[in-house]
């Protein structure tokens, strides 16, 4: 493994970030990404960098067993939490990793029916999933009884 390396466009308010490994530049990318994601109002913005995060997670993933046969070391940034406050991922104890989606690709669900959105509620299968858009995951859902498919937040389905 090459020796821990300072990210340049990664720096910000606090400084340089340095990482360990290639696998720990990738997920800092990731979480940058999902960060400016939560700042855009426009969704086509947040959709962009969610794809963006989940790929810097998947090359994070392929690189992660690729050094583990060689010890790392981490040099301490400025701003730094303490490292007691950091959980395994290397984020703060308050932050979370990634979420995942809750419904699978062919599942049964139900839509939560809403005035706003004038639809009624029902049993819909989930044809499609889309990335965190920095609020909520969002599906393609379809109804027996309709031939087009639906945009749906994950926090208006619940389990059939």
């Amino acid at each position: 493994m090459p020796p821990a390396r300072v990210l340049g466009s990664l720096a910000g308010r606090t400084g340089q970030v340095i990482v360990a490994s290639r696998a720990d530049e990738y997920r800092l990318r990731a979480q940058r990404c999902l960060e400016m994601a939560a700042a855009f109002s426009d969704r086509d913005s947040r959709l962009t960098l969610s794809h963006m995060a989940q790929a810097w997670l998947g090359l994070a993933d392929r690189y992660q067993g690729v050094e583990k046969t060689q010890p790392a070391f981490q040099q301490q940034q400025q701003a730094q939490p303490k490292q007691a406050q950091r959980g395994s991922a290397g984020l703060a104890k308050d932050e979370s990793p990634m979420p995942s989606h809750k419904f699978h690709i062919g599942e049964t669900v139900t839509l939560i029916p809403s005035i706003s959105r004038n639809v009624a509620g029902g049993m819909y299968q989930v044809v499609r999933q889309l990335p965190h858009n920095g609020l909520d995951f969002e599906y393609h859902i379809k109804s027996a009884n309709e031939q087009h498919q639906r945009l749906a937040r994950e926090s208006e389905l619940t389990k059939a």
